[in-house]
């Protein structure tokens, strides 16, 4: 559970473009110029390249790759056109000093450029948060902290190479969970849609995720609803109305099974400490 992460001073303000295209030398960024207030700009390469400069050292940025800049860093992007006809991407831009924590520590570990190659669960994650925030899906700051540290992980895990071979059904039936937790859904209606059967799908997505299908909406809808009860008064059968409950009985009987506490229980728990 990661409740901590959605503390009232941390900012999650996103901007994105799903795809973007370039052909000029006028096409150049300098992280150092961006203002003061703190940023992360994740860039993903589809076809052509670009260049990413940091810490002294230049960077091509091919396809499948995505370069990870702070605002502000001694750092620029550019597009070289005597090196690529073209350079085609997509960007987010993630504001907060808590995501340049986090998304700091992935580029410490990993490095400035990233792979991601297409149809991996990493590109699924980012390509459908490009499209919630484009869409206007995460104008709540806290649906927006979660699909942003939902990404953070799955692409964590992809880089850890826990998620080597994973097939596109079962990244996808991965992506439909992230993306539609909030809804009445179920794991056999996902399954369906993915196109393959709900024992297949299950036995896979265990060996990747570490959990069944079901056990991962569960948890998705559970940590939705500890933050919804840390950080907002709504009600219990509102709560469980956004985070895909039934209703507000399920979700206590749920919740109190999970943690061995009703929600008003956890709720006063938290506020009181």
């Amino acid at each position: 559970m990661a409740p901590a992460i959605f503390d009232p001073p941390y900012t999650w303000r996103l901007t994105a473009s799903p795809h973007e295209s370039v052909f000029s030398s006028s096409y150049r960024w300098d992280s150092s110029r961006r203002g003061r207030a703190p940023q992360v700009i994740l860039q993903r390469t589809f076809a052509g390249s670009g260049q990413f400069r940091v810490r002294d050292q230049i960077h091509p940025v091919g396809p499948s790759q995505m370069f990870i800049t702070m605002v502000p860093e001694a750092a620029e992007y550019w597009f070289d056109p005597d090196i690529a006809r073209f350079w085609r991407f997509q960007w987010l831009n993630l504001n907060g000093g808590f995501a340049q924590s986090i998304w700091g520590s992935l580029r410490d570990r990993f490095g400035p450029v990233v792979p991601v190659p297409e149809n991996s669960a990493a590109s699924l994650a980012m390509t459908r948060l490009i499209h919630d925030v484009e869409s206007g899906q995460l104008a709540n700051i806290e649906l927006a902290a979660q699909a942003c540290y939902g990404f953070f992980i799955v692409l964590w895990r992809q880089l850890e190479g826990r998620d080597t071979g994973v097939s596109p059904p079962v990244a996808q039936l991965q992506e439909q969970i992230r993306s539609r937790f909030r809804d009445p859904v179920n794991i056999k209606e996902l399954c369906g849609e993915v196109g393959l059967s709900r024992e297949h799908l299950s036995r896979e997505f265990r060996r990747v995720y570490g959990l069944e299908p079901g056990a991962y909406l569960r948890r998705l809808r559970l940590e939705a609803a500890e933050v919804f009860l840390q950080q907002t008064l709504l009600g219990i059968d509102e709560i469980a109305a956004r985070t895909g409950f039934s209703n507000g009985r399920q979700f206590a009987r749920f919740f109190r099974n999970q943690t061995g506490r009703s929600p008003t229980v956890f709720r006063e728990a938290m506020r009181s400490g």
